[in-house]
């Protein structure tokens, strides 16, 4: 099973003895799975309709409509047939007064909403055409959550690219700040040697293990890997994504606020940046 999109339409349309036959099937985002079937007055198993469309999309508001355009007359051959079994059986003045009555009868279902019997379709065939519209949704998905992965990979590496650039940095940062520490180390030192304030010491050790993101840096690597193999695995991946940028910001906020070193400082930004894209890109994802 290839990534999907939560978007997708597909239609399916055929002519039968009643008429046009059209299904459509609308697929948008949501959080969880919304299914709307919509048959438009027809005498159709809906539930057999869910269950085509259930198997077919795990997440996202799915609207399934069913339409039938009448051929000119087919409405009509119920109506005739009853008309002429009574001519059958009914003569005179009589028929007049039936006819006129069952014509009353027609108009006061219709005006209710009603259908005449003779326009149903069949409904294996509207499942079968659901059926259709359904897989032709399906890989109108497909094909759009393909794309999207190919964006969200791209973001990927650059984001890899980004921690490669804050490893290439970090050992400079941190010699830079060991320099400084020993030089207002050396200033705190009375003539004797001995620190004139004790709690220098923890600060500048505190400060020191602060410059440190190697751990950090591993974890960013491991999410990315990650996030590249969830791509590939065949099941739904929308949840999972978010999830791991999650934890890509958890990870980069951190990095952040160890360093103020300009080229870390900027490596986060764009680390932020490409991850906010790769959650907007997962939001669309089944």
């Amino acid at each position: 099973m290839a990534v999907c999109s939560m978007t997708g339409f597909g239609q399916h349309l055929e002519e039968l003895p009643e008429g046009r036959l059209s299904v459509e099937v609308r697929t948008l985002n949501s959080r969880g799975r919304e299914l709307a079937v919509h048959t438009g007055g027809l005498a159709l198993p809906e539930a057999a309709l869910r269950e085509v469309a259930c198997a077919r999309f795990t997440r996202g508001k799915i609207d399934l409509t069913v339409r039938l355009e009448p051929r000119e007359g087919a409405g009509t051959d119920a109506v005739t047939g009853l008309i002429e079994g009574l001519r059958a059986h009914i003569s005179g003045r009589d028929i007049l007064l039936h006819e006129a009555l069952l014509a009353r009868l027609i108009l006061a279902l219709e005006g209710a909403g009603g259908r005449r019997r003779g326009a149903e379709p069949d409904p294996d065939r509207v499942l079968a055409a659901a059926t259709e519209a359904c897989e032709r949704a399906l890989e109108h998905r497909r094909q759009e959550g393909a794309r999207m992965a190919r964006a969200i990979s791209e973001v990927a590496a650059r984001l890899a690219g980004q921690v490669a650039l804050i490893e290439t940095l970090a050992p400079a940062h941190a010699q830079a700040l060991r320099e400084r520490l020993t030089a207002r180390l050396a200033d705190a030192r009375a003539p004797q040697g001995v620190l004139a304030d004790p709690s220098l010491a923890r600060e500048i050790a505190l400060l020191a293990d602060r410059a440190d993101v190697h751990e950090e840096l591993a974890r960013l690597r491991t999410h990315l890997a990650r996030l590249d193999d969830t791509l590939v695995t065949g099941r739904p991946v929308g949840r999972e994504l978010d999830f791991l940028c999650q934890e890509l910001v958890r990870e980069s906020n951190t990095v952040g606020s160890k360093s103020s070193e300009t080229g870390i400082t900027a490596a986060v930004i764009q680390l932020k940046t490409g991850i906010e894209q790769i959650r907007e890109l997962a939001a669309n994802l089944e």
